[in-house]
């Protein structure tokens, strides 16, 4: 549970954020499967008018913990997601999520992004879609896999749909979106 309060942009600030989550992990059997489930709400702000703030502000985001996509934030959500996560080999780790969204306000809007990324400049890290009186965010289907190569290198794959509700739908022609990625990752 997290609350904010103090000044945002000259109006008062007031919102607030809870998630509950809960799992069990298998250690003695192969892969070690662990499934997890969990509920996470963060206000949005019921009045764009007025002269108080209430969009919970994501200051330090943890976009792969939660969404391996940066297509919503924690801002303004409703998230009640199902996850199972397994190591099928000791460099191999694999991931299936299962989320379904909602806008908290109908009379807030839509963030998505990764957060403020720069130290200067004109952009901020977040951008927004109005809701158009809508709360129906969507469902989410992804995986992703992770292959330790070695010490250094890791292979590392992520597949994505989110099947849009009246959110999407009244922002953009279609309702589905496919999102995916392979990365090459070398530490030193």
């Amino acid at each position: 549970m997290a609350g904010q309060a103090g000044d945002w942009f000259g109006q008062t600030h007031r919102a607030s954020a809870v998630a509950v989550e809960g799992g069990l992990q298998w250690t003695t059997v192969p892969a070690k499967p662990w499934v997890r489930g969990g509920y996470t709400r963060a206000s949005g702000d019921r009045d764009p008018a007025d002269d108080s703030h209430g969009t919970f502000f994501q200051l330090i985001p943890t976009v792969r913990k939660y969404s391996l996509s940066a297509t919503y934030s924690v801002m303004n959500l409703t998230d009640t997601f199902v996850q199972l996560l397994a190591t099928p080999r000791p460099a191999l780790s694999v991931r299936l999520d299962l989320h379904q969204l909602a806008l908290t306000t109908a009379a807030d809007r839509w963030y998505f992004g990764s957060g403020a990324t720069q130290a200067s400049g004109t952009a901020f890290g977040y951008g927004t879609r109005p809701s158009q009186g809508a709360t129906g965010f969507g469902t989410v289907v992804e995986g992703s896999a992770d292959f330790r190569v070695n010490r250094h290198w890791s292979l590392n794959g992520y597949v994505g749909t989110i099947r849009g509700g009246d959110v999407v739908s009244r922002n953009f022609r279609g309702r589905t979106l496919i999102f995916g990625y392979v990365e090459n990752v070398l530490q030193f």
